[in-house]
Protein backbone atom coordinates (compact mmCIF):
# COMPACT_ATOMS: atom_id res chain seq x y z
CA UNK A 1 0.00 0.00 0.00
CA UNK A 2 2.88 2.54 1.29
CA UNK A 3 4.39 1.81 -2.68
CA UNK A 4 0.97 2.35 -4.58
CA UNK A 5 0.30 5.90 -2.22
CA UNK A 6 3.90 7.07 -2.77
CA UNK A 7 4.66 6.10 -6.64
CA UNK A 8 1.61 5.46 -8.41
CA UNK A 9 -1.09 7.40 -7.17
CA UNK A 10 1.01 10.63 -6.92
CA UNK A 11 1.81 9.66 -10.70
CA UNK A 12 -1.46 8.76 -11.82
CA UNK A 13 -3.17 12.11 -10.71
CA UNK A 14 -0.76 14.43 -11.30
CA UNK A 15 -1.89 17.77 -12.13
CA UNK A 16 -5.82 16.79 -13.17
CA UNK A 17 -7.15 18.57 -9.78
CA UNK A 18 -6.17 21.77 -12.02
CA UNK A 19 -8.61 20.28 -15.18
CA UNK A 20 -12.53 19.46 -15.42
CA UNK A 21 -12.70 15.32 -15.56
CA UNK A 22 -15.67 13.93 -17.14
CA UNK A 23 -17.44 11.29 -15.37
CA UNK A 24 -16.38 9.17 -18.17
CA UNK A 25 -12.53 9.85 -17.71
CA UNK A 26 -13.23 9.55 -13.93
CA UNK A 27 -14.05 5.71 -14.51
CA UNK A 28 -11.24 5.11 -16.95
CA UNK A 29 -9.31 6.01 -13.64
CA UNK A 30 -11.15 4.08 -11.68
CA UNK A 31 -10.83 0.85 -13.59
CA UNK A 32 -7.21 1.26 -13.80
CA UNK A 33 -6.68 1.87 -11.10
CA UNK A 34 -8.82 -0.82 -9.70
CA UNK A 35 -7.19 -3.63 -11.67
CA UNK A 36 -3.87 -2.07 -10.81
CA UNK A 37 -4.88 -3.36 -7.03
CA UNK A 38 -6.32 -6.96 -8.36
CA UNK A 39 -2.53 -7.51 -9.72
CA UNK A 40 -0.74 -6.46 -6.83
CA UNK A 41 -3.31 -8.49 -4.20
CA UNK A 42 -3.04 -11.38 -6.99
CA UNK A 43 -6.86 -11.15 -7.08
CA UNK A 44 -9.17 -12.98 -9.80
CA UNK A 45 -10.20 -10.43 -12.37
CA UNK A 46 -13.38 -11.88 -11.29
CA UNK A 47 -13.28 -10.49 -8.05
CA UNK A 48 -16.03 -8.17 -7.13
CA UNK A 49 -14.41 -4.35 -7.80
CA UNK A 50 -14.78 -3.33 -3.90
CA UNK A 51 -12.66 -5.76 -2.42
CA UNK A 52 -9.34 -4.27 -3.57
CA UNK A 53 -10.01 -1.14 -2.06
CA UNK A 54 -11.66 -2.55 0.88
CA UNK A 55 -8.65 -4.89 1.55
CA UNK A 56 -6.25 -2.08 1.28
CA UNK A 57 -8.46 0.63 3.24
CA UNK A 58 -7.59 2.54 0.09
CA UNK A 59 -10.12 5.09 -1.82
CA UNK A 60 -11.08 4.84 -5.17
CA UNK A 61 -9.30 6.76 -7.51
CA UNK A 62 -12.30 9.23 -8.24
CA UNK A 63 -12.38 9.93 -3.83
CA UNK A 64 -8.45 11.21 -4.76
CA UNK A 65 -9.06 13.16 -6.96
CA UNK A 66 -11.83 15.08 -5.53
CA UNK A 67 -9.97 15.21 -2.69
CA UNK A 68 -6.91 16.64 -4.75
CA UNK A 69 -9.57 18.70 -6.64
CA UNK A 70 -11.39 20.23 -3.00
CA UNK A 71 -8.03 20.67 -1.36
CA UNK A 72 -7.12 22.70 -4.23
CA UNK A 73 -9.74 24.91 -4.62
CA UNK A 74 -8.44 25.63 -1.16
CA UNK A 75 -5.03 26.65 -1.89
CA UNK A 76 -6.43 28.86 -4.92
CA UNK A 77 -8.92 30.86 -2.88
CA UNK A 78 -6.94 31.41 0.58
CA UNK A 79 -5.30 34.25 -0.83
CA UNK A 80 -8.14 36.89 -0.51
CA UNK A 81 -6.30 39.38 -2.63
CA UNK A 82 -5.29 36.93 -5.75
CA UNK A 83 -6.65 37.44 -8.77
CA UNK A 84 -8.01 33.32 -8.74
CA UNK A 85 -9.93 34.23 -5.74
CA UNK A 86 -11.67 37.34 -7.72
CA UNK A 87 -12.30 34.87 -10.69
CA UNK A 88 -13.48 32.31 -8.12
CA UNK A 89 -16.09 35.37 -6.99
CA UNK A 90 -17.35 35.94 -10.33
CA UNK A 91 -17.56 32.35 -11.76
CA UNK A 92 -19.27 31.39 -8.74
CA UNK A 93 -21.88 34.67 -8.67
CA UNK A 94 -22.85 34.00 -12.38
CA UNK A 95 -22.10 30.69 -13.60
CA UNK A 96 -25.40 27.97 -13.45
CA UNK A 97 -24.61 24.38 -11.57
CA UNK A 98 -24.96 23.15 -15.13
CA UNK A 99 -21.89 24.46 -16.59
CA UNK A 100 -19.06 23.16 -17.36
CA UNK A 101 -16.63 26.07 -14.80
CA UNK A 102 -13.97 24.43 -12.95
CA UNK A 103 -15.41 26.41 -9.91
CA UNK A 104 -19.00 25.47 -10.53
CA UNK A 105 -17.54 21.87 -10.26
CA UNK A 106 -16.14 22.50 -7.11
CA UNK A 107 -19.88 23.27 -5.85
CA UNK A 108 -21.08 19.89 -6.98
CA UNK A 109 -18.64 18.53 -5.11
CA UNK A 110 -19.19 20.25 -2.26
CA UNK A 111 -22.68 19.50 -2.31
CA UNK A 112 -21.73 15.34 -3.41
CA UNK A 113 -19.86 14.88 -0.27
CA UNK A 114 -21.76 17.49 2.37
CA UNK A 115 -19.47 20.37 2.49
CA UNK A 116 -19.56 23.46 3.20
CA UNK A 117 -20.39 25.40 -0.28
CA UNK A 118 -17.64 27.37 -1.66
CA UNK A 119 -19.99 30.43 -1.41
CA UNK A 120 -19.61 30.13 2.74
CA UNK A 121 -16.06 28.90 2.48
CA UNK A 122 -15.28 32.15 0.45
CA UNK A 123 -16.81 34.18 3.39
CA UNK A 124 -15.46 32.21 6.36
CA UNK A 125 -11.68 32.76 7.46
CA UNK A 126 -11.17 29.02 7.52
CA UNK A 127 -7.14 27.76 7.72
CA UNK A 128 -6.49 25.79 4.95
CA UNK A 129 -5.13 22.90 7.12
CA UNK A 130 -8.80 22.70 8.65
CA UNK A 131 -10.03 22.70 5.29
CA UNK A 132 -7.97 19.43 4.00
CA UNK A 133 -8.85 17.69 7.40
CA UNK A 134 -12.46 18.12 6.71
CA UNK A 135 -12.54 17.56 3.19
CA UNK A 136 -10.17 14.36 3.80
CA UNK A 137 -12.51 12.89 6.26
CA UNK A 138 -15.80 13.57 4.56
CA UNK A 139 -14.37 11.87 1.01
CA UNK A 140 -12.89 8.94 2.70
CA UNK A 141 -16.00 8.45 5.19
CA UNK A 142 -18.08 8.90 1.98
CA UNK A 143 -16.41 6.05 -0.45
CA UNK A 144 -15.60 3.97 2.45
CA UNK A 145 -19.47 3.84 3.28
CA UNK A 146 -20.66 3.54 -0.57
CA UNK A 147 -17.94 0.50 -0.92
CA UNK A 148 -19.15 -1.50 2.19
CA UNK A 149 -22.95 -1.02 1.43
CA UNK A 150 -22.00 -2.13 -1.77
CA UNK A 151 -19.88 -4.85 -1.01
CA UNK A 152 -22.55 -6.29 1.70
CA UNK A 153 -24.33 -7.21 -1.46
CA UNK A 154 -22.65 -9.38 -2.58
CA UNK A 155 -22.29 -12.88 -1.60
CA UNK A 156 -18.55 -13.38 -2.42
CA UNK A 157 -17.63 -10.56 0.07
CA UNK A 158 -19.83 -11.09 3.14
CA UNK A 159 -17.29 -12.24 5.05
CA UNK A 160 -14.70 -9.60 4.40
CA UNK A 161 -15.60 -7.59 7.12
CA UNK A 162 -14.79 -9.66 9.62
CA UNK A 163 -11.24 -9.13 10.57
CA UNK A 164 -8.35 -11.99 10.80
CA UNK A 165 -6.47 -10.60 14.26
CA UNK A 166 -3.65 -13.18 13.17
CA UNK A 167 -2.21 -10.28 11.11
CA UNK A 168 -2.30 -7.46 13.67
CA UNK A 169 0.35 -8.40 15.49
CA UNK A 170 2.96 -10.41 12.62
CA UNK A 171 6.64 -9.25 12.77
CA UNK A 172 8.87 -8.63 9.59
CA UNK A 173 10.55 -11.85 9.01
CA UNK A 174 10.25 -14.44 6.45
CA UNK A 175 9.35 -17.36 9.20
CA UNK A 176 6.42 -15.07 11.08
CA UNK A 177 4.80 -14.28 7.73
CA UNK A 178 4.76 -17.71 6.37
CA UNK A 179 3.53 -18.70 9.62
CA UNK A 180 0.44 -16.43 9.93
CA UNK A 181 0.05 -16.92 6.33
CA UNK A 182 -0.82 -21.04 7.67
CA UNK A 183 -2.83 -19.56 10.20
CA UNK A 184 -5.04 -17.36 8.24
CA UNK A 185 -5.67 -20.23 5.71
CA UNK A 186 -6.54 -22.44 8.71
CA UNK A 187 -9.24 -20.25 9.91
CA UNK A 188 -10.51 -19.25 6.88
CA UNK A 189 -11.18 -23.41 5.91
CA UNK A 190 -12.99 -23.52 9.47
CA UNK A 191 -14.99 -20.55 8.56
CA UNK A 192 -16.13 -22.35 5.63
CA UNK A 193 -17.02 -25.59 7.02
Amino acid sequence: KKIIDTYIIPRLLYGLESLFITTKQKELLDGFLRDLLKKVQALPQRTANEAPYLLLNTNTAEGMLDIRLLTFFGKVISDNTSILHQVCLRQLATKSLGSNSWFVSITRLAYKYDLPSPHIFLQMSMKQTTWKKMVKKRITQYWFNKLQTSAADKSTLRRMHKETPTWTHVPLNTHAVARARLQTSLIDRKSVV
